[in-house]
C-alpha cells in the first residue's frame, strides 16, 4: 500500500520508482515491450533457452503472459525446463536444437553452460571467459520451418535467438518463419568466441534479406579493454504496421 502511494507520488513529479531487481534489465525490457505492443506479439519462440532466463525476463520485466515456446537441446537443461514449465501452463518446452537441416549434431558443452554451442569454440572462450570443456553430447536438430506448422499464428510471433553462433543455420532452416514474423532478436558477437559465425554487419544483412530492419542494439558483454563483445539486436518488419497489422489489431499477450 505504502509502495503504491510512493510510486504514484513520484509519477506526479515526473519520476518512476523501480524495484532494484528491475534496474539491470530495464533498457531491454522497455525495448522489448515497445516492440510487443506495436506489433501485437502473442507468441514467443525462445530458441536457445538454456535455464529459462528469457522466459523469466518476459514474465517479470516485460509482463508478457502469452505463449512461450522454448527450444533447448542439452538433455539435462531440457529436463530442468520441463519441470519448471509445470507451473506455467503457457510455456512449452521443445527438447531439440534448430538448424539448417534435420540431423543429429554434437553439442559442445562447457562448465558455464550458457556457452554451450553447436559451433566449435575459438581460443578466446578459454582465455577470456575462463570456462572449461564439459564434454559433448549428440542432440537432435530440426528445421524451424518444419516445426512452425504446429505453432500459433506467425504473424503475431516474436523469434528470439540465443544460439551461441548458430544463427546462420537457424535462419536457413526457418526461412519461411523469418519471412513472416513481425519481429525477431538475435545475440550477435563482434569478437568471435566460436568459429564460422555471423558478425554484426552480416547479421543485419541477413535479417534485412528477410524484410526485417534493425530496431535496437543493446550491448550485453564487453572485453576487459571495454570493446563491445556481444549485442542483443532486435529487428522489426515495418511493412506489417503499414499494412495495418500490429497496433490496433489483435491484442498482444502482454499484461495490461
Amino acid at each position: 500500500m505504502i509502495n503504491a502511494v510512493v510510486r504514484r507520488a513520484a509519477r506526479t513529479l515526473g519520476y518512476e520508482i523501480l524495484p532494484r531487481w528491475r534496474l539491470d534489465a530495464r533498457a531491454a525490457g522497455e525495448a522489448t515491450r515497445r516492440i510487443f505492443v506495436a506489433y501485437g506479439i502473442e507468441t514467443v519462440l525462445d530458441i536457445g533457452a538454456n535455464r529459462g532466463g528469457y522466459r523469466d525476463f518476459l514474465r517479470h520485466y516485460v509482463e508478457f503472459d502469452g505463449a512461450i515456446h522454448s527450444f533447448e537441446p542439452a538433455p539435462e537443461l531440457a529436463e530442468m525446463l520441463s519441470d519448471r514449465a509445470k507451473s506455467d501452463p503457457n510455456w512449452t518446452i521443445h527438447p531439440f536444437a534448430l538448424g539448417a537441416t534435420e540431423s543429429q549434431l554434437e553439442l559442445n558443452r562447457f562448465s558455464d553452460d550458457v556457452l554451450n554451442s553447436l559451433k566449435a569454440p575459438t581460443d578466446l572462450i578459454y582465455s577470456h571467459l575462463r570456462t572449461k570443456e564439459a564434454g559433448r553430447v549428440t542432440v537432435d536438430v530440426k528445421r524451424l520451418d518444419d516445426v512452425a506448422p504446429a505453432l500459433p499464428d506467425l504473424c503475431r510471433c516474436f523469434v528470439k535467438m540465443d544460439v551461441q553462433g548458430f544463427e546462420r543455420e537457424v535462419i536457413a532452416g526457418g526461412a519461411q518463419v523469418f519471412a513472416t514474423c513481425p519481429a525477431a532478436q538475435a545475440e550477435v558477437g563482434t569478437v568471435p568466441i566460436y568459429q564460422d559465425t555471423l558478425d554484426l554487419p552480416e547479421a543485419i544483412a541477413v535479417f534485412k534479406s528477410h524484410g526485417l530492419d534493425l530496431a535496437e542494439i543493446l550491448t550485453i558483454a564487453r572485453m576487459p579493454d571495454l570493446r563491445a563483445r556481444e549485442f542483443d539486436c532486435m529487428f522489426v518488419r515495418p511493412s506489417m504496421l503499414s499494412a495495418g497489422i500490429g497496433r490496433g489489431g489483435v491484442a498482444s499477450g502482454r499484461k495490461g
